[in-house]
């Protein structure tokens, strides 16, 4: 577990950014402190309330790329599990994931922390 005001999953929160950056929108901060302020601690509520202002202003992920870096734990092995979940919450199959150790040159790949980086493609949905 990571020390965070929420669950500290960190894929989610760097997802979340990324989408509220492509949007024009502020950080994950910007909504999320206030639904931890309610109990909420999920990181699932904070995608899903991006999501909903995503959807709100007419678009749609188009694809999603995820790269983790940090020493534990090896990805490879979880990636098929971690993009069908990761596909299922935000509606496209187009997500790739990777992931690096750092070989020990940052404080992620000496195990200090974990870093997700997240860029996505949005999409006017025209439907």
């Amino acid at each position: 577990g990571l020390d965070a005001d929420s669950d500290g999953y960190v894929i989610l929160h760097a997802l979340a950014n990324a989408i509220s950056s492509a949007l024009g929108h502020g950080s994950l901060g910007t909504f999320a402190t206030k639904l931890y302020k309610k109990g909420i601690k999920d990181s699932t509520k904070y995608l899903a309330h991006i999501l909903k202002v995503m959807k709100k202003e007419g678009f749609k992920v188009k694809n999603c790329s995820i790269s983790i870096e940090g020493s534990q734990p090896v990805i490879d092995p979880l990636s098929s599990v971690l993009k069908k979940s990761i596909s299922s919450l935000i509606s496209t199959d187009e997500v790739g994931i990777t992931a690096t150790s750092g070989k020990n040159l940052t404080s992620f790949g000496k195990g200090l922390g974990i870093r997700a980086t997240v860029v996505v493609l949005l999409e006017k949905n025209y439907e």
